[in-house]
Order: structure tokens, then sequence, then C-alpha cells
């Protein structure tokens, strides 16, 4: 494999990894994030009903 060939390669698997790491990492949030803003709500709805 020439130099070229090979610093294409490890520019295109780089992307891919890139890609495939944003949609993993988005995902995860959207399905933590209603638990985080419940666990901040929590403490609030115990003041007001206190």
């Amino acid at each position: 494999m020439t130099s070229i060939a090979r610093t294409l390669w490890s520019a295109l698997r780089g992307t891919a990894i890139g890609i495939f790491e944003s949609y993993r990492l988005g995902f995860r949030s959207m399905v933590l994030a209603p638990t985080i803003l419940v666990l901040a709500a929590l403490p609030e709805l115990a003041q007001h009903i206190i």
C-alpha cells in the first residue's frame, strides 16, 4: 500500500469512526437527558411540597 493510499484510508477510517461515535453519543444523551432533568427537578419539587 502506498503512502497516499494509506493516508486516504486513515482519513476515511477516522471520519467513519467520528461519525459513528457522534451518533452513538447523541443517542445516549437523548436517553439520559430526561433522567438528568428529573434529578435536578426532584429537590425543587420536594421544596414545594414541604
